[in-house]
């Protein structure tokens, strides 16, 4: 039992790094379209 409730914790936490890397990856896009404008 407690293997099980530790392996599925473990899959939420990777989801959750996956969606950040996602997100921080989303974010450097958008930041860098900014400063590629801004250079203009």
């Amino acid at each position: 039992m407690s293997c099980l409730t530790s392996d599925s914790l473990h899959r939420k936490e990777v989801k959750m790094v996956s969606l950040a890397k996602q997100e921080a990856l989303r974010f450097y896009s958008i930041a860098g379209t900014l400063l590629e404008s801004f250079k203009c």
